[in-house]
């Protein structure tokens, strides 16, 4: 099925293959950490970040599930707010009580 909206659709194939094939040839341990990086890129895609408070100022942003060990056991692009398929692949909990200023996410 080919997503008409999908902002990563040049390098999709190549992009599954590579998760695909991370999660097929390793075993994380219990220890796994949600990690979100910076990827330097300065050409030009609608989705390309600006963090002025890091070094790499412009980039694109990812979201990686990382083993102890530093090996990339998932990863997804941050292709900008899209509210329908962020409902339809997490399922989350979010607490917006300004009282709590921590957000509680859980993954199933």
């Amino acid at each position: 099925m080919v997503d008409s909206h999908d902002r990563l659709w040049k390098i999709r194939d190549l992009f599954e293959i590579l998760r695909t094939n991370f999660a097929k040839l390793y075993n994380p341990s219990k220890h796994l950490v949600a990690d979100e990086v910076t990827v330097k890129f300065k050409g030009r895609v609608i989705f390309k970040q600006y963090i002025p408070k890091k070094r790499k100022c412009f980039g694109i942003k990812m979201y990686k599930l990382c083993d102890c060990s530093g090996y990339t056991y998932d990863m997804d692009v941050y292709l900008g707010k899209d509210e329908q398929r962020a409902t339809q692949h997490l399922t989350a909990t979010h607490t917006s009580d300004k009282s709590d200023k921590k957000s509680r996410w859980s993954w199933s």
